[in-house]
């Protein structure tokens, strides 16, 4: 912390920050990776993770939004998770939603406590748009917006499984948020279908990236024609979490519920200062 209230305090302080408050990130600020999985209706640290006590459940506290100096949107989730220490302290990490620079002043403006969860529920989810028809385990094809949790979906990895959480939100279409637009045939897709540039598809259709079929990302496939950006506008966001992370299929194709890359990992802020 720079300058406020907690002048001079680590990151621990940031649930107790307030407007006005100037964050900046030390050159000495090093990468740890936390390593989560979902288990019983909860999140937590997995085994091989190097921060966190194992087995021991994270929470999203809060959501921080930052400006810098230069006008810079910095959003960041607050999340609390065990030490590996048996006195029962917790480590405060901040998960950036935005590239954070070094040696930059940043500035609280905005800080949210609600509906903070669902923030990061939707890290672990390749979001899905309006058009998308989803193939139900009955062999029925269900509109994603209409996907309700306990409903089972069939996989084309783990053979029918049932949806845990479901989320939507509405977002503008910039940066890692822009949707893309694929043609009806692309990637073996039965009607036009649009994607997240996080999605991973299993790639069967007549695009030079498919070779034979493989998994890529949404992103890869772009050519500005037949599959292309759809920039400048507000789009609703689905998002399906499933109990095992699958390849389900939309439109005749696979595409994962997960994003890639598969593990996230997360700055530790600890020497924040």
């Amino acid at each position: 912390m720079l300058d406020g209230v907690y002048d001079g305090k680590d990151s621990s302080t940031m649930l107790q920050i307030e407007r006005g408050d100037q964050i900046r990130l030390k050159l000495n600020a090093g990468y740890r990776a936390l390593v989560i999985e979902h288990r019983l209706g909860a999140w937590i640290v997995a085994d091989s993770s190097q921060v966190g006590t194992p087995k021991a459940k994270i929470k999203s506290a809060a959501r921080l939004t930052f400006m810098s100096t230069e006008g810079q949107v910095l959003r960041v989730l607050v999340l609390s998770v065990s030490t590996n220490s048996d006195n029962g302290r917790h480590s405060t990490l901040l998960l950036p939603l935005d590239d954070i620079g070094y040696r930059i002043n940043y500035v609280l403006i905005d800080r949210e406590l609600n509906d903070v969860q669902d923030q990061f529920e939707e890290l672990f989810c390749a979001p899905f748009f309006e058009g998308a028809k989803i193939l139900m385990g009955c062999g029925q094809r269900k509109p994603v917006e209409n996907v309700r949790i306990g409903d089972v979906l069939q996989t084309t990895t783990n053979g029918k499984v049932s949806v845990e959480w479901c989320g939507k939100r509405l977002l503008a279409a910039t940066g890692s948020n822009a949707p893309i637009f694929v043609e009806k045939g692309e990637i073996g897709n039965d009607s036009s279908l649009i994607l997240s540039p996080r999605s991973k598809i299993f790639s069967s259709g007549k695009h030079p990236y498919r070779r034979g079929g493989q998994f890529v990302s949404a992103a890869n496939l772009v050519n500005g024609c037949t599959v292309r950006w759809l920039p400048d506008q507000y789009i609703t966001h689905f998002y399906i979490r499933i109990k095992q992370p699958s390849f389900i299929i939309a439109n005749d194709s696979q595409i994962s519920t997960f994003p890639a890359p598969g593990v996230l990992s997360l700055r530790d802020l600890t020497s924040c200062g």
